[in-house]
């Protein structure tokens, strides 16, 4: 317990900050959850209780704990995740510049156009459709930003990407770079913490179950990146090229903190610099990559 002491410290000062909490207590109830979700690997309430550090004495009590938190109706996950990372926060604040994938159900507002979603733009195979000095979304106006959407010749899949800076079809390649997709992919599902396995049906406990899993990824990866940032990547990772998402790299890195007496990074600072070891699923698919060609149409509006 002595252990999960150095995480728990880490997530209070990443957390603490947001002043939207109805009762401090919501916050280290979270907080256990997290490390125990972390620490357990799995998406089970019960066994969540063994790596708390509370007064109660019966996992029982802990169980229930969790069960009321995921159910409470004060605990608004919009207003406490927002704090910790969004479109505002990495502009404003990180002075990031951002390119963020979105859903094709997303509005965009053109001067002197109606408003429509990504998915009424038409885009044929190979084409991409570049949108400057745009606003975003209908109940809540956001921007003026930048939008990049195309229809990959490869695969047929559609992309949509939003960006403060200018795009181009380098924002495509920008955006693989930064978030490297296909680790993601994995990471929510045979590699992570398997979400579906929570069988809970109410959508609203299930949004406040999303901020747990959301906040452990967040930790985990920039774990990661510490991990690879100090050399240290071959420890935990089996594949002379980076094989491992920086989340599954943090991951292995606390199982080690547990077994082998490894120390926690202690910094919750995500990067934001070019990755110095980019991973690679396969030299075959990399090599895809150089293979696309699009016809690009450009819209300015400003």
């Amino acid at each position: 317990m002595a252990k999960t002491s150095y995480i728990d410290n880490e997530l209070l000062k990443l957390l603490g900050q947001s002043e939207q909490w109805a009762d401090i207590r919501h916050l280290h109830t979270l907080i256990w959850m997290v490390i125990g979700l972390i620490c357990s690997g799995t998406i089970s309430l019960t066994k969540w209780t063994t790596y708390v550090n509370s007064r109660a004495r019966f996992a029982q009590s802990h169980q229930r704990r969790f069960s009321r938190w995921l159910q409470n109706e004060r605990i608004n996950v919009q207003k406490l995740y927002s704090p910790i990372i969004l479109m505002h926060y990495l502009k404003n604040d990180l002075g990031w510049h951002y390119r963020i994938r979105v859903k094709n159900d997303l509005w965009v507002l053109r001067p002197g156009k109606a408003a429509c979603q990504l998915k009424q733009f038409h885009l044929n195979l190979g084409e991409a459709m570049l949108l400057q000095g745009v606003k975003i979304t209908k109940s809540n106006v956001y921007g003026l930003v930048n939008l990049a959407l195309a229809r990959d010749p490869l695969s047929c899949e559609l992309w949509y990407i939003v960006s403060d800076e200018k795009t181009s079809l380098q924002t495509f390649g920008e955006y693989g770079e930064r978030f490297d997709i296909e680790e993601e992919f994995l990471d929510e599902k045979s590699n992570g913490f398997q979400l579906e396995q929570s069988l809970i049906r109410s959508s609203i406990a299930l949004s406040r179950l999303c901020l747990v899993l959301a906040i452990a990824t967040l930790f985990l990866t920039v774990q990661g990146q510490q991990v690879v940032k100090t050399g240290q990547r071959r420890r935990v990772d089996c594949h002379w090229y980076r094989g491992n998402s920086y989340f599954r790299l943090g991951w292995e890195w606390i199982r080690g903190i547990f077994s082998r007496g490894w120390k926690l990074f202690p910094t919750l600072e995500l990067s934001g610099d070019f990755d110095p070891v980019p991973a690679i699923a396969s030299k075959k698919q990399a090599r895809k990559t150089s293979d696309r060609e699009f016809q690009v149409r450009t819209f300015s509006y400003l």
